[in-house]
């Protein structure tokens, strides 16, 4: 599936971050708005089994999360049908600050839903255990 970002919406209201790239390449959280898009469709996440079409066209400055609902038009335009809380978008460039605390925690729960941690060593004290995801190979 080809996946295109539209983002002259926001082009010019995200100036000068989008003089040199798509708004869908601004990070914003852990990962880009690109990279949680294609998480949506790729991987263990993937929800582009239940269209039929080969391109689709996202608003560059929407920002899913792994409970955004959607549906692809006849023109393959990817529609949100339920923005509330589940995801953001920026529009301006100090939205990014807003909301970087939600995009951050929506992105670990992306990252790590349907994964296991790693145990973490007894002879380190953990604060807040349920916001660590130690990844297979690291050490602590």
């Amino acid at each position: 599936m080809k996946i295109i970002f539209d983002d002259s919406i926001v082009k010019e209201s995200l100036w000068p971050l989008t003089a040199t790239r798509n708004a869908a390449d601004i990070r914003v959280g852990i990962l880009t708005i690109r990279e949680k898009w294609q998480l949506l469709f790729t991987g263990r996440h993937r929800r582009s089994d239940q269209f039929q079409t080969e391109t689709v066209t996202i608003n560059a400055s929407i920002i899913p999360s792994t409970k955004t609902g959607f549906s692809i038009s006849d023109d393959g335009t990817v529609l949100i049908t339920n923005e509330k809380e589940t995801c953001k978008s920026i529009q301006y460039a100090w939205d990014i600050f807003k909301i970087n605390d939600w995009a951050l925690r929506k992105d670990f729960e992306l990252i790590t839903e349907g994964r296991t941690s790693q145990k973490i060593s007894s002879t380190n004290q953990i604060i807040s255990p349920e916001n660590i995801f130690i990844e297979e190979g690291a050490s602590v």
